[in-house]
């Protein structure tokens, strides 16, 4: 048994290519995604490891969307294992508050 999906409509079909173009095409939408990324990512490894008791030395993010968060002191243990695996959870927590913020 085979269910099919009635179309969109003209003007939702046109307006959603169109936000897939401007998301796709334009050569300077990609890096600025990057490195909102990147800073999305290492604040979130500052923020963490900041509140679990490390100084935060600096953050740098490299001009190829690469980046790195360097504390004071050596870091070990399991509060290291949790600032590195949080930093990879900011930039989806940062989109989940960035659309909480979008009224409904």
């Amino acid at each position: 048994m085979s269910t099919t999906q009635a179309p969109l409509p003209g003007l939702e079909a046109a307006l959603i290519g169109l936000a897939a173009l401007v998301v796709v095409i334009p050569q300077i939408l990609s890096p600025l995604a990057e490195h909102l990324n990147v800073m999305a990512h290492e604040g979130t490894h500052a923020i963490t490891a900041s509140i679990l008791g490390f100084g935060i030395a600096g953050v740098a993010i490299k001009p190829n969307a690469d980046g790195a968060t360097s504390y004071h002191q050596d870091t070990r243990g399991p509060r290291r294992v949790v600032t590195a695996f949080v930093g990879y959870l900011g930039p989806s927590a940062f989109g989940l508050g960035g659309a909480k913020l979008i009224p409904v």
